[in-house]
């Protein structure tokens, strides 16, 4: 298997990692890398170092292949994007594969999550428009990026490519953590559904592009005029509808989290196909069964996350029922 990393020689630290740490920690992200903010040659930059975590299997030879892989992806999306005004991408500034450190310089703008979340929340404002539509066009164009001999590599890197072997795998491990659905009726027939809707899928939905992987609005920033993603620890090959509907699932999400409120859930999600190129997207058979395996990863998140009080333990006892409730509808369409 040949590796990204192994394929180009990581450029050389200007400052060695155990100074460039010594900034603000920003992000610890599922405690399997740290996230500074600092000052590095006069300019502020953030400094991504990843820690080995054996027992979920996060070895130094994954960091290594990790952290070579987003170097390699940092340096082709830096001329992808090159001549993009609004469409954003992280310049590197330098990395070092074999410790896992990555540097790269600060990108302007907030959380994209801070506007949906904020005065947007409750109606359909031009600018949160603005934006969610150049999240569409922001993937269309990543997608676009030249698959390279050697990519094919990061395809079953973490998780199988089949949707259906995926999503068994994840409704086995919420059985073994003891949440006990679903029972094996349910699991044959979510299988059965994913394996006909892959099957129906047009061509163009089952080929494999480069994908983000966590392409959520918190990993997105946003100052108003240009658009930047962040965090491409998960990127890898996938279906082209993986990274919208994650996003549009997460979007959807907020109506399970607070649904006391009235969110424009229509009106952002117009607004995301039409930047993608794909009005019509929800047609598509693998819109849904992707939507599938989006739930059986949140349903997961929502077994395992351990509650601190009576508050947290009543919300996720929501959150699981209304996440189960929507994989049944979603497995029971004709």
């Amino acid at each position: 298997m040949t590796r990204i990393a192994e394929q180009q020689e990581p450029p050389t630290l200007t400052q060695p990692p155990d100074q460039a740490s010594d900034g603000e920690l920003v992000a610890r992200r599922w405690a399997t890398s740290d996230v500074r903010r600092t000052e590095q040659d006069g300019q502020i930059v953030y400094v991504k170092e990843y820690h080995q975590l054996e027992d979920r299997g996060v070895t130094a030879e994954v960091i290594r292949r990790r952290t070579g892989r987003e170097i390699d992806l940092f340096r082709r999306l830096a001329s992808h994007f090159a001549s993009e005004r609004r469409l954003g991408s992280l310049n590197l500034v330098c990395g070092e594969a074999e410790s896992g450190t990555l540097v790269t310089v600060e990108a302007p703008g907030r959380p994209l999550a801070e506007a949906i979340l904020g005065k947007f929340r409750t109606s359909v404002d031009a600018q949160c428009l603005r934006a969610l539509y150049l999240v569409g066009k922001w993937l269309r164009r990543f997608q676009s990026l030249p698959v390279n001999p050697g990519d094919e590599a990061h395809l079953t890197e973490d998780d199988p490519a089949d949707l259906v072997e995926y999503c068994d795998i994840r409704m086995r491990r919420v059985l073994e953590l003891g949440y006990g659905w679903p029972p094996d009726a349910i699991r044959r027939e979510i299988g059965q559904c994913l394996a006909v809707l892959v099957k129906r899928s047009p061509e163009q939905d089952r080929r494999f592009v480069w994908s983000h992987g966590d392409y959520g609005a918190q990993n997105i920033l946003w100052d108003g005029n240009v658009l930047t993603p962040i965090d491409f620890n998960t990127a890898k090959l996938s279906y082209p509808l993986h990274d919208v509907t994650y996003f549009i699932h997460r979007l959807e999400m907020f109506r399970v989290y607070f649904p006391w409120r009235r969110w424009p859930l229509a009106a952002w999600r117009r607004a995301v196909l039409r930047g993608y190129g794909r009005p019509d997207a929800e047609q598509s058979p693998m819109y849904r069964a992707m939507m599938i395996r989006h739930l059986h990863c949140r349903l997961n998140t929502y077994v395992r996350r351990p509650t601190l009080n009576l508050k947290q333990r009543v919300h996720n006892a929501w959150t699981r029922q209304r996440v189960r409730a929507k994989l049944l509808r979603l497995a029971a369409k004709d």
